[in-house]
C-alpha cells in the first residue's frame, strides 16, 4: 500500500520558499503526483519514482530575485569568454524512457559552448525539447539550501549533468553564498574552488556580481557594468589559467563550432 500523503513535510529555505517535500516514497505513490496543472501550483517540481522523492516549491521574491542575479552573473560570464550560453527555463529533465511529468525542474540550468550551439540549432528546427530531452545540462544552479540538498545533487548527476551550483542567502539584497560541485568527477559531488563549465569562474566572483547588481541603479547597462566590474576585480576572465595551474578548476577545451 502507499504510503499516506503525511509522509510529506513542509518547511521553508533560507530564502523563505516554500517547499512541500518528502522522500522514500514507494514509486507508484511519486507517480501519483504527476497530474496536469500542478506546474500552475508550484513553480519548481522535482518527482523521481526511483528514489522515491516529491519536491514542490513555491519561490519567494527573495528567491527569484537571487535567481534573476545569478543568471545574469553567468549570462556575463559566458560573454566575457567569448562562450556560447543558453538558458533552459522552467524545462523539465527526464532519463530517457522515465514517466513523463517526472524529473527535476531546476531553478537555473544551461548549456555552455558546442551543446548551446547545438541546441540553438535544433530550436530553429523545431527539435528543441527533443534535443533537450537526449543532452543532459552542463550547469545546474539551485537557489537557496534545504534538506534534501544531497538529494537533488543525487538527481542531477545521474541524469549526466557536468556542475552543480548551490546558492545561500545573506541578510540583505544581493547577499549571497555559493559552492560549486563537480558532478562528473571521480568523486560525485567534489567541492570546486572554481568553475569548470565557465573556466577560472569562482563562487566568490558570482556572488561579488551578484551584490554589485544589487546595490546598483536597476538600468539595464548599469546592471550589466556592474557585473563586468565584480568579475574583472576578482580576476575573471584574466585568472583561467592562473585557476588551472593552482587547481582551482580545470580549463575545458571547447571544440571548434562552426
Amino acid at each position: 500500500m502507499p504510503q499516506p500523503v503525511s509522509v510529506l513535510t513542509e518547511y521553508q529555505d533560507d530564502f523563505g520558499s516554500f517547499y512541500i517535500a518528502g522522500r522514500g516514497l514507494p514509486e507508484r505513490s511519486v507517480l501519483h503526483w504527476v497530474r496536469p496543472g500542478l506546474e500552475k501550483i508550484f513553480t519548481r517540481i522535482i518527482l523521481d519514482p526511483a528514489r522515491g522523492l516529491v519536491m514542490l516549491m513555491t519561490p519567494s521574491q527573495p528567491h527569484e530575485d537571487a535567481e534573476a542575479g545569478v543568471d545574469a552573473a553567468i549570462e556575463e560570464a559566458a560573454n566575457l569568454l567569448d562562450q556560447d550560453m543558453e538558458p533552459l527555463r522552467k524545462f523539465r529533465w527526464r532519463l530517457p524512457g522515465a514517466d513523463p511529468g517526472t524529473g527535476p525542474e531546476a531553478d537555473c540550468s544551461y548549456y555552455i559552448g558546442a551543446k548551446a550551439l547545438a541546441y540553438a540549432k535544433a530550436c530553429l528546427q523545431g527539435q528543441g525539447p527533443e534535443y533537450a530531452e537526449n543532452h543532459p545540462p552542463d550547469l545546474v544552479v539551485e537557489i537557496g539550501v534545504t534538506h534534501f540538498d544531497q538529494d537533488k545533487q543525487a538527481v542531477y548527476r545521474d541524469l549526466g549533468a557536468t556542475e552543480y551550483w548551490q546558492a545561500r542567502a545573506g541578510e540583505r539584497r544581493g547577499d549571497i553564498e555559493l559552492e560549486f560541485l563537480a558532478l562528473d568527477s571521480a568523486t560525485p559531488e567534489a567541492a570546486l574552488r572554481a568553475s569548470r563549465v565557465l573556466p577560472g569562474l569562482t563562487p566568490e566572483a558570482v556572488a561579488a556580481a551578484v551584490s554589485a547588481r544589487a546595490a546598483v541603479r536597476p538600468r539595464p547597462a548599469a546592471r550589466r557594468a556592474s557585473i563586468t566590474q565584480a568579475l574583472r576585480e576578482h580576476g575573471f576572465p584574466r585568472a583561467v589559467a592562473a585557476a588551472g595551474a593552482k587547481g582551482q578548476g580545470e580549463q575545458t577545451p571547447q571544440p571548434s563550432l562552426p
